[in-house]
């Protein structure tokens, strides 16, 4: 059984272009090792698009709502976690007061 190469991960890839992009940067190289590279950092750049994009979905599929509607951050009902964002969102509310100096009334917060 032949066994398959294992692709670097996507940071690797990414310092990979960068330092191509830095050689080609300085501008010190004969043109058609230039070229190679750039060629180089083409090819990469299109797998790193790919990755990117393959994220950016799966982060808007977990974010969407049973609905299939975007969750943009408010409650969702039946989520176990609405009720702790309502609590930090007025916790972030009473720390904004304090910070302004809104509804505070002999020293306390209202």
């Amino acid at each position: 059984m032949a066994r398959t190469k294992k692709q670097p991960g996507f940071e690797e890839r990414l310092k990979q272009l960068e330092g191509i992009v830095h050689k080609l940067e300085e501008g010190n190289l004969p043109l058609e090792e230039s070229l190679g590279l750039f060629e180089q950092g083409i090819t990469l750049s299109r797998e790193l698009q790919v990755v990117l994009e393959a994220a950016s979905l799966r982060v808007s599929r977990l974010l969407e709502n049973g609905r299939g509607q975007p969750f943009e951050g408010g409650e969702v009902s039946g989520s176990p976690g609405a009720a702790g964002a309502k609590s930090a969102a007025d916790g972030n509310e009473a720390t904004n007061r304090a910070k302004t100096g809104d509804g505070e009334k002999n020293g306390t917060l209202t």
